[in-house]
């Protein structure tokens, strides 16, 4: 029987986060992404400390994947066979190192090679460090922009797009009856447009057969915001608001931002530079500002209660020699500062004084009302007395954008995922097709096969 490319999306279709997708021909397979959406546990789910993988699986956490778990991590009872006796030669492909593209990556049995830019690996190396490394440790590969790695009759392509998080990529999937471009997550409003601008110019000479594109920003109708009236703050422009918001006011100003965004941290850095405040950052942000930016001229927020076991003694070293403010000091002169404060330490706001303050929610986490923790952090906010204020630049191509891009590359079939509507996004090219979750399906000229 002749082989058939068979494509089988697990999860991520009509949610924001837990991308998983297979693509097989033959005895080779890949999987796309490995992340974890919004559970109904919450970051409970990450208590869990024994048989980690057989209780995400029981409680459907992780998906049941063939040949994907070692025999130790399953039961018979779940009916998915092990790696030890699943014929089909894996790879995993990571797109970008947020947590809903790769937080189960740790869980994936050690033998199967898990993929990689060189940028997100130097990046989740020092995310390691400072405690945010998955659950699970193990050896990653890296696959360089414009590389093209060779499984058996599967070729992937890494192509380079920008996003919210260094290192991000789409990848382009070559078997000998398809092409298919894996978007991951992407904008044109951030520092690189042209990354991913030039990613859809190449995929659209390659040849694109099946698109599968994010569509986290479409709404339901009556959510649509008229484009003219509320266009989106460029990363390129947010120095410049963050400036403009905080230069006549004198009160304390706190920030919120996903230290993965090196971009947002250069941001930060420059606004204080221009307001002539002193910026205060977190230990995990700090790190990572020097190590990657190469910039020190900041405070740590100083913290008595330093769990020196999460970090490695390089961390602790960087923080034991690094410039200190403590919260007593940001009472007496929080007007001179910028300070970082993450929603996991919102509840040190109570011990900074105060006259009148600002939370400058910056696409940190909590990222918004679809998730219960950001309607928590407003309200605890309105207790304090702090305004809140969103100064952000989304991680994410705007409908039009999508669009855009979309019709750049042309493809022949259109898969929308990674959003509540995807049903509402239209492009004028290529067969839209709303997959269902579990289901295996093979694309063909006109038709497609559910198996």
């Amino acid at each position: 029987m002749e082989n058939k490319t068979e494509i089988k999306f697990y999860s991520g279709t009509r949610k924001i986060g837990g991308t998983v997708i297979s693509i097989e021909y033959g005895d080779n397979r890949i999987i796309l992404d490995f992340g974890r959406g919004i559970t109904p546990l919450g970051f409970a789910a990450d208590n869990i400390s024994r048989d980690i993988i057989k209780k995400y699986l029981r409680l459907g956490i992780l998906p049941k994947i063939d040949g994907f778990y070692s025999e130790n991590d399953i039961l018979d009872e779940m009916k998915i066979s092990p790696f030890e006796k699943e014929g089909k030669d894996t790879k995993v492909f990571i797109s970008h190192l947020h947590l809903d593209h790769m937080q189960h990556m740790g869980l994936i049995d050690e033998n199967i090679q898990v993929y990689m830019t060189e940028d997100s690996l130097k990046l989740y190396e020092l995310l390691e460090e400072v405690g945010e490394g998955v659950i699970g440790k193990r050896k990653y590969s890296i696959i360089n922009y414009g590389e093209t790695l060779k499984f058996g009759d599967i070729c992937v392509t890494s192509l380079r797009v920008d996003h919210d998080v260094m290192g991000a990529s789409a990848y382009f999937v070559k078997t000998p009856d398809l092409t298919i471009l894996y978007s991951g997550d992407l904008r044109l409003s951030g520092s690189h447009p042209e990354w991913t601008l030039n990613m859809a110019y190449e995929a659209s000479k390659l040849g694109v057969n099946l698109l599968i594109l994010e569509s986290t920003t479409v709404g339901n109708e009556a959510m649509q915001f008229d484009l003219k009236k509320e266009a989106p703050i460029s990363e390129k422009d947010l120095t410049l608001r963050i400036v403009e918001e905080l230069r006549e006011k004198k009160e304390t100003a706190f920030f919120n931002i996903y230290h993965r965004n090196i971009d947002r941290i250069i941001e930060f850095y420059e606004a204080s530079k221009k307001l002539k405040r002193k910026l205060a950052l977190e230990l995990p942000s700090a790190y990572i500002a020097k190590n990657i930016i190469g910039i020190n001229d900041f405070y740590i927020i100083e913290d008595k209660k330093l769990e020196i076991d999460k970090f490695s003694k390089e961390v602790v070293a960087f923080y034991n020699n690094s410039k200190k403010v403590s919260l007593k000091t940001i009472s007496l002169e929080g007007s001179e500062y910028i300070i970082q404060n993450s929603f996991d330490n919102i509840i040190r706001l109570l011990d900074v004084d105060f006259e009148k303050a600002v939370y400058i929610h910056s696409n940190g986490t909590p990222l918004g009302d679809y998730d219960p923790s950001y309607k928590s952090m407003k309200e605890f906010l309105s207790k304090l007395g702090i305004e809140y204020k969103y100064l952000g630049s989304a991680g994410h191509a705007t409908p039009k954008d999508l669009k855009y891009i979309a019709e750049i590359i042309n493809p022949h079939w259109f898969i929308p995922i990674h959003g509540f509507y995807p049903e509402n996004i239209h492009i004028n090219c290529g067969i839209r097709f709303l997959p269902e979750e579990g289901k295996t399906y093979v694309f063909n000229a006109n038709t497609v096969e559910c198996k």
